[in-house]
């Protein structure tokens, strides 16, 4: 699932749960300047949180532009760095 799609159902919950439906922002991908992923941005609570699909970025020795691998093996990764939000959401707004 990609940013927006996720931005999407994040919404949809947070204006079933709150009455207030966020507004969806998107940023295209441009690899042409190392801009490969789509980025969904949306404010909740009023923060600003920044959606992306799990990815993993490379550099060549002589490129300053990395490739970008998309997959599930970053998911202990991901799934680490989500709980650490988590419970500092948690203890900051209870």
């Amino acid at each position: 699932m990609i940013g927006n799609e996720f931005a999407t159902h994040l919404t949809k919950w947070v204006q079933k749960n709150t009455g207030h439906a966020p507004k969806v922002g998107v940023i295209h991908a441009n690899p042409d300047q190392s801009k490969h992923l789509e980025t969904a941005t949306v404010k909740v609570h009023g923060r600003d949180i920044d959606l992306v699909n799990l990815r993993a970025e490379e550099y060549a020795e002589n490129s300053r532009i990395p490739t970008a691998m998309v997959g599930v093996e970053l998911c202990a990764r991901v799934y680490c760095a989500l709980g650490f939000i988590s419970a500092w959401v948690h203890r900051t707004y209870g």
